[in-house]
């Protein structure tokens, strides 16, 4: 994972949804919000990974499952605009 890969990756596909290049556009915001948000659950899963014997797993499966249901949340009102604006013709 490089930074030109990545950005080959968005560059494509932002000429396929226009949406995704509208800085004022629920898809970007989502996206960024999920990119930000979910640095520090996924620092707390792999901390826990590693140190199982320090963190509280009723606290960790909170963090999951709610982590869990912003992206999926995210992902399916993205999916939903992309279709009910016709992105795809």
């Amino acid at each position: 994972f490089s930074g030109k890969n990545s950005a080959l990756m968005w560059s494509t596909y932002a000429l396929f949804d226009p949406s995704y290049q509208n800085h004022e556009s629920f898809g970007f915001f989502i996206d960024v919000g999920n990119g930000w948000t979910t640095i520090a659950p996924c620092l707390y899963l792999n901390y826990a990974m590693v140190y199982p014997e320090n963190v509280s797993h009723l606290l960790l499966g909170c963090v999951v499952i709610a982590s869990y249901w912003q992206m999926l949340y995210g992902t399916l009102i993205y999916f939903l605009s992309f279709l009910f604006n016709k992105r795809y013709e």
